[in-house]
């Protein structure tokens, strides 16, 4: 025999093989298929019987968990919103501490502090705004300021302060800040 014979004769036992694969898988899909089909009929019959309370019951629930997963996420998306907004809020506070109106803000602070709780009261300030005064007395460095600075008046007894640190004035008034940009936000949507 010769190769092209059993060549031939490897490529056509390969085609009946493809051939018998191909109407057993074919068979075997159209008896899947109309099983299937059956199964559906038989369900579909079955369910005509109660389905409509069912549905409705189950499509109120699916709407109501639609519609509480879409607030969450609006609310954690209007949340990181306003969580950035604020960081932007500090890191720009953070670069106003080089300008003459922070200098300004510092020395008024102090005059008032030192109104409210007398000439000898404690200045609590940032090492990074010590140069800012210079001619003071009674001079207490904290790091506490950072990063966002501003300056803190002690009486010299300790037992009252006048906080005008940065910090404490943006805690006071976060709320508010949040609020603005939540509503701002809300405008407009």
């Amino acid at each position: 025999m010769a190769i092209e014979e059993i060549l031939r004769d490897i490529e056509e036992k390969g085609r009946i093989q493809i051939d018998n694969i191909r109407k057993d898988t074919e068979e075997k899909v159209t008896r899947i298929i109309n099983d299937a089909m059956e199964r559906a009929k038989n369900l579909l019959e079955e369910a005509k019987k109660n389905i409509t309370k069912q549905l409705e019951y189950e499509r109120r629930r699916v709407i109501s968990t639609v519609n509480m997963e879409m607030k969450i996420q609006y609310h954690r998306t209007l949340n990181d919103i306003i969580d950035k907004s604020v960081e932007e809020i500090k890191r720009i506070l953070i670069s106003l501490r080089n300008t003459e109106y922070y200098s300004e803000y510092i020395k008024m602070s102090i005059k008032k502090g030192k109104e409210d709780l007398g000439e000898d009261a404690i200045i609590i300030i940032s090492e990074k705004d010590r140069d800012l005064i210079k001619e003071e007395k009674n001079i207490k460095i904290s790091k506490d300021l950072e990063p966002l600075g501003g300056v803190i008046i002690e009486a010299r007894d300790g037992k009252k302060r006048a906080d005008y640190s940065i910090n404490t004035i943006l805690n006071e008034k976060i709320l508010q800040i949040k609020q603005e940009i939540y509503d701002k936000i809300k405008g407009e949507l």
